[in-house]
């Protein structure tokens, strides 16, 4: 409702008895969580990235990139190569490229969307559409499921075609309701690909991914010859056949592949405020202002109590700590990044496979995340078996586990970026970094 006072929420409260942060503590407490949680959900594969402080704390892969199901060999999963399906937390990078413009006075946040067009938006209301809205979600339009996964051996309709064509509905005034839209996204991203004067995939490559040391992420559907081999395969479950690459648009709201090792870098350059990365890409004030609530109760009314949106970021606050997030979800693949911009620290997970019961992907990423949260305030207590995982009666050998050092800092122009190793375990092993 937007009719009276709006509640005035209390910043969030540090809890206390905080303590370092380890790469020690944090392989732990995956060791304890993921391959037991793989093999109860019934999910092939799980890649995890942890950074805080400036540095990678951990990248970490589980299980398998391909099971070997449909006659090929098996493969672990690799978190320095194996490429995963991100969805939606594509809009991120969407994000990142339109506040990289807006810095260099080329798009205004505030302006009327439709002076940079070149073609007609339709609208149902007075109030101009602008890039604050399409970036959190309030530009007023329905969202659209059909369309998102295209024909399979067809190619993706150029990004003017998908924002211009067949528009989605504006079913309320811009500003006031969020209303989730792949539309929005893509439309922002016309936008620097209108500004930019080259296609918005290039735009990114060098702009976004290169420049932040995202070696293996690209928007390429279907992917480049070079990057095949790396692409996990998805699955409805460990035990099914592999669920086809699937070309999906609108391309910059959902299509990104990357591995954990390019998202240590994206989520490094994301808690960069204090310009210690030697390719930055967004100054300190830039990333401020994408990070703090982009909506206020003079346009959301009494929603503004409640968790708002950032300039591409969902926003929490949870345990006394803020966070700033966003999830993706294809058929097979699902992913979860969250940022502590307070604690420095960043967290990223995905898996491969739907898994057994409707809700094993979401169970998982939960569990990993509020994992990260606890260990952010206090050193674990691996008194509690948060160490190893519990004892598996399946016959078996566990799923492979494979691990990444921790010695790559925040900058991303590193040129040594050292590849994990991918190790397979005997079945009384529980992780590399044991040995």
């Amino acid at each position: 409702m937007r009719c009276g006072k709006p509640l005035q929420r209390e910043p969030p409260t540090r809890p206390a008895g905080t303590g370092e942060l380890t790469r020690a503590d944090v392989d732990a407490w995956l060791d304890g969580i993921v391959p037991s949680a793989l093999e109860r959900e019934g999910i092939a594969g799980a890649t995890v990235s942890v950074v805080h402080d400036g540095q990678v704390l951990t990248e970490r892969g589980f299980g398998f990139a391909d099971t070997g199901a449909g006659g090929t060999p098996a493969t672990v999963v690799d978190p320095s190569t194996t490429l995963f399906r991100i969805g939606s937390i594509s809009k991120l990078v969407t994000a990142t490229a339109v506040m990289q413009l807006v810095a260099a006075g080329r798009l205004d946040l505030d302006a009327p969307v439709a002076d940079t067009l070149d073609f007609e938006l339709p609208t149902r209301f007075a109030e101009p559409v602008t890039l604050r809205h399409l970036l959190t979600h309030t530009a007023g339009s329905e969202d659209r499921i059909a369309g998102v996964i295209l024909p399979a051996g067809g190619s993706p309709p150029t990004l003017r075609d998908e924002v211009s064509l067949d528009p989605p509905e504006q079913i309320y005034a811009p500003g006031t309701t969020p209303s989730y839209s792949n539309h929005s996204n893509a439309l922002a991203a016309y936008l620097v690909e209108r500004v930019t004067a080259e296609p918005y995939s290039r735009y990114v490559q060098h702009e976004v991914l290169d420049r932040a040391g995202m070696a293996m992420a690209t928007l390429d559907q279907p992917l480049p010859a070079r990057l095949r081999a790396q692409m996990s395969k998805g699955y409805e479950s460990s035990r099914s056949q592999e669920v086809p690459f699937e070309v999906v648009g609108p391309a910059p709201a959902v299509a990104l592949s990357a591995s954990a090792a390019d998202m240590s870098s994206f989520m490094l350059a994301q808690l960069d405020t204090d310009g210690s990365t030697t390719s930055r890409l967004l100054d300190a004030q830039t990333l401020t202002r994408m990070q703090q609530p982009a909506l206020g109760a003079d346009s959301l009314g009494g929603l503004a109590a409640g968790p708002r949106m950032a300039l591409g970021f969902f926003e929490q606050d949870r345990n006394g700590h803020r966070i700033l997030g966003h999830g993706g979800d294809l058929t097979a693949f699902h992913a979860q990044l969250q940022l502590y911009p307070d604690d420095d620290t960043g967290v990223f997970v995905a898996v491969n496979s739907v898994g057994t019961r409707p809700d094993s992907t979401t169970a998982l990423r939960d569990q990993i995340c509020t994992a990260s949260r606890t260990a952010t305030t206090r050193t674990p207590d691996r008194r509690r078996g948060l160490c190893r995982p519990p004892r598996s009666t399946d016959p078996r050998p566990p799923a492979p586990i494979s691990s990444r050092g921790a010695a790559r800092t925040r900058s991303p122009a590193c040129s040594g970026r050292s590849r994990g190793s991918t190790w397979s375990p005997p079945a009384t092993a529980v992780s590399p970094s044991r040995r």
